[in-house]
């Protein structure tokens, strides 16, 4: 019985205890009856990588990293303090990368802006290795509020292009920055580290460098029967060759004389039949030139008595005569089309003495059929007046349809600049580009070339000297 009256006690202690707990609780408004839901995740700021520009020339400012970096606290502003971005690809970053800056993009375009604040710089040589890394720290931190987004720009400086043979081996080649995980970015809650999300490694676009805007020829060889020209693409992207043209068409015009026969009187559609030994040939169909290559047109493959003779661990992209797979063989006009086909005749085609050669563009189906033609390069070498067929191009105000050539540099003026009286030929030696910048052509966006270069303005005889020949190589 005692053990009874002990129970019911402890039994009324119980539930006196239970009304208790439950007044105060009825007093708050609140109940703390069955399970409690879990406190929220702490907020994390996610970082993801923006597309960068994937091509760039040197001397430029590169733009190699774009990062967005987006805070989901409601309640909490966050920071970044630091960053660390790594670099690969295939050129050496500690030869042809100097300074390194680290940039706030204010409109969130992904662009380096005239308004868009630096946040830390390193100096040159910002990578000491190759596939090296930097880091940034930034004081003051970048200011993240709060369920908001920044961006920044890592872009780093090139090495200025003096246009070298040398600097032939940069183009094409590629520079690519990244982040390898979430501990390379310093990002914090005040002074407590913030969570980071990601898809880690993040990496930017891999920008492909050039050194030069349009496609150049590179070397010129006229010795007899083994004769090419070489084609360089110092561009950072691929350029499609199919619209591409080559002539020596040139023409002694007496003064009130309409011309016939030359090279930007393409458009006409008329006289691209060979005249002697000058031709007009256009570049086979899907023909491609990749950034940093050079390609080989021979004048004549026939391994016996042409290119292969004089060349034969060399083979040829195109061939104006006798191309043998995988030689491609050049369009000559024919019947109203561009067909591949031999160039009439045999022997050299390139003379000696003088010559001028002519690469242009010209697309009669993407522009008007009226449009003039476009300048891609031009060469002379040789004798410094004209002879024979080899007369220097002035096309100033010349009118081809309805439409005028701007002004080009006088006759008088190119002779000047002609190379030396030629010295290939028996000697052995060919014609090659020193500087791949043409330097002194006059560029200021109102000749005939692309960019509006005015590619008969070039200094040939500074920008070319003769050497032992080297297809395929600067």
């Amino acid at each position: 019985m005692a053990v009874s009256r002990l129970s019911a006690a402890a039994l009324a202690a119980a539930l006196l205890v239970v009304v208790g707990c439950n007044t105060g609780s009825r007093s708050s408004g609140r109940t703390t009856f069955g399970p409690q839901p879990p406190p929220p995740p702490p907020a994390t700021i996610n970082v993801s990588r923006v597309a960068n520009p994937n091509t760039a020339l040197l001397g430029t400012v590169i733009n190699a990293l774009v990062l967005r970096i987006e805070n989901t606290s409601t309640t909490q502003v966050a920071s970044l303090g630091s960053l660390t971005v790594v670099a690969s690809g295939t050129v050496d970053e500690s030869v042809v990368l100097t300074a390194a800056t680290l940039r706030h993009d204010l409109n969130l375009n992904g662009l380096v802006d005239q308004n868009d604040p630096q946040l830390a710089t390193v100096a040159a040589p910002a990578f000491a290795a190759n596939n090296g890394a930097v880091t940034f720290t930034l004081n003051p931190p970048l200011q993240i509020p709060t369920l908001d987004a920044v961006q920044v720009i890592v872009t780093v400086e090139t090495v200025a292009s003096t246009g070298a043979p040398a600097q032939t081996a940069f183009v094409g080649q590629t520079v690519e920055l990244g982040v390898v995980s979430s501990a390379a970015i310093g990002l914090a809650f005040g002074t407590v580290p913030a969570p980071v999300g990601g898809a880690f490694p993040l990496t930017g676009t891999a920008v492909t460098l050039g050194i030069g805007t349009h496609l150049l020829i590179s070397e010129v060889n006229y010795i007899t029967v083994g004769e090419f020209i070489e084609l360089f693409n110092p561009t950072p992207q691929a350029i499609a060759l199919d619209d591409y043209y080559l002539s020596d068409y040139t023409q002694d015009v007496a003064a009130g004389v309409t011309p016939t026969q030359w090279y930007y009187l393409v458009p006409t559609g008329q006289n691209f039949g060979p005249v002697g030994t000058d031709f007009i040939v256009r570049f086979p169909a899907g023909a491609t030139i990749a950034p940093g290559e050079f390609q080989i047109v021979a004048i004549e493959q026939d391994p016996n008595n042409g290119f292969g003779n004089f060349f034969p661990n060399v083979t040829p992209t195109y061939a104006l005569r006798n191309a043998v797979a995988p030689t491609q063989q050049m369009r000559i006009f024919q019947a109203g089309n561009w067909v591949a086909g031999n160039v009439a005749g045999t022997g050299e085609l390139l003379t000696n003495a003088g010559e001028v050669l002519f690469l242009f563009t010209w697309n009669a189906q993407a522009q008007p059929a009226t449009s003039l033609v476009t300048d891609v390069d031009i060469v002379g070498w040789g004798e410094t007046t004209a002879a024979g067929n080899n007369y220097l191009v002035d096309k100033s105000g010349v009118t081809v349809n309805g439409q005028t050539y701007a002004q080009e540099t006088p006759q008088a003026t190119q002779n000047g600049r002609r190379l030396r009286p030629a010295v290939g030929g028996a000697s052995g030696l060919s014609m090659q580009r020193q500087n791949y910048l043409e330097a002194g052509e006059v560029q200021n966006g109102n000749g005939n070339g692309m960019g509006g270069h005015d590619e008969t303005s070039e200094n040939w005889g500074a920008n070319f000297n003769h050497a032992t020949p080297t297809p395929l190589g600067p």
